[in-house]
This record gives structure tokens, sequence and C-alpha cells, in this order.
């Protein structure tokens, strides 16, 4: 298994880390690492999965758990309810974060 740095953890009270966002209602895709997303499917078995995402299996908050997606061989998590688990809606939401429209 791959080292994971302290600077590729997702996870951190700075800005742009995961617990940041959720704590300041940022509600954004945080891009990470294949390490870390293998590193995080493989802690506890998921609690839901499918189509290259999946839900961490112990709870951050309340209903929140962290989710990891991969998307165009990219990496990303964020924290989400685990009722409105929907990796279509992820993809769509990363992708549009990766590749924003153009105004001309």
């Amino acid at each position: 298994m791959c080292e994971i740095s302290k600077n590729d953890w997702p996870y951190g009270k700075e800005p742009g880390k995961i617990d940041y966002n959720f704590k300041h209602g940022i509600n954004d895709w945080v891009e990470t690492t294949e390490a870390v997303y293998w590193e995080q499917l493989g802690c506890v078995p998921p609690v839901k999965s499918m189509k290259g995402c999946f839900m961490v299996g112990e709870c951050y908050t309340q209903d929140f758990y962290s989710v990891f997606i991969e998307v165009d061989n990219r990496f990303f998590g964020k924290l989400c309810r685990i009722k409105t688990f929907d990796p279509y809606i992820y993809r769509a939401e990363v992708l549009k974060h990766i590749y924003p429209k153009q105004d001309k």
C-alpha cells in the first residue's frame, strides 16, 4: 500500500479540507489522492458503494459520512448525508468542478 503524506490527507482544520468545509457550510468536493481513496475504502467496510463511489462505513457525525469518488482518474471526497447517497449526482458535481463551463 502507498504511504499517505500529511499534505495528502483530506481531513483537517485547514481551509480546503473536508472537516473545515463541513464546519463552515462549504459543500465543495476536496481533491485527494488514489492512495487516500483506497485507504478510506479499506479502513472499514463501506456503508454504501456503487459506480466507483463509496460511503465510509463509520459515521462522521449524526447522519453524515465521508464519501469518496473517482472521476476521470482523479479522486475526491466530502461529507454527505447517508439518505441522499447518489453516485450519479456526485459524479455530475465533480465533473462540473473539474470542467467548469467557460463563458464567452
